[in-house]
């Protein structure tokens, strides 16, 4: 049995984003233009060595890539937390759901977040997710596999790495549809 993951929607963020401004006394209301896109052209190639990481988990312990080499694939995936439409349901709703027919083919989740420690623990334990959730505070693995959208924020997406650490496929956007999550075909 091969694990398959396919994207089966186009990414979809609203034309235009209203931000109101902090400061009191101000009201006037800045307009920010977003266009829908869908990147694959960009960050680790299939093929490549998957970029070496060490980040703590929720419990402060820190985990790394290397202690999964020659042992167990790796589906890492980049989010950006509760703070994003599609990031929840990209753990929770795909992820969670399926882990034991991920870890049947020998494949282990791990999720990163650019958040701390303290807020990926809130999260982990508030949707009682079974996958190692990991701390990006600097962005450096997000930038690792170049996946940052905007600082410190991740582009959504899934890497499956083999047990030598190779990547064999990826799947990177920038979506804010929260329909826009792949699927894990047997």
């Amino acid at each position: 049995t091969e694990l398959e993951i396919t994207v089966v929607a186009e990414s979809m963020l609203p034309k235009t984003v209203e931000i109101e401004p902090i400061a009191k006394g101000e009201s006037s209301k800045i307009q920010v233009e977003l266009e829908p896109e869908v990147i694959e052209e960009d960050g680790a190639e299939v093929g490549d060595t998957a970029p070496m990481f060490s980040l703590l988990d929720t419990s402060n312990q820190k985990v790394s890539l290397a202690d999964y080499a020659g042992k167990k694939n790796i589906l890492l995936t980049f989010n950006r937390g509760k703070l994003w439409p599609v990031c929840a349901p990209q753990l929770v709703q795909l992820l969670k759901p399926n882990y034991n027919r991920i870890t049947d083919l020998d494949t282990e989740v791990i999720a990163i977040s650019p958040w701390p420690v303290a807020e990926n623990k809130a999260f982990k334990q508030e949707h009682k997710l079974p996958f190692p959730y990991l701390a990006d505070l600097g962005a450096e693995v997000i930038r690792q596999y170049d996946v940052l959208d905007f600082q410190p924020l991740p582009k959504v997406s899934f890497f499956l790495i083999d047990k030598a650490g190779k990547i064999h496929w990826r799947s990177t956007h920038s979506g804010g549809d929260p329909n826009d999550l792949p699927q894990i075909d047997e």
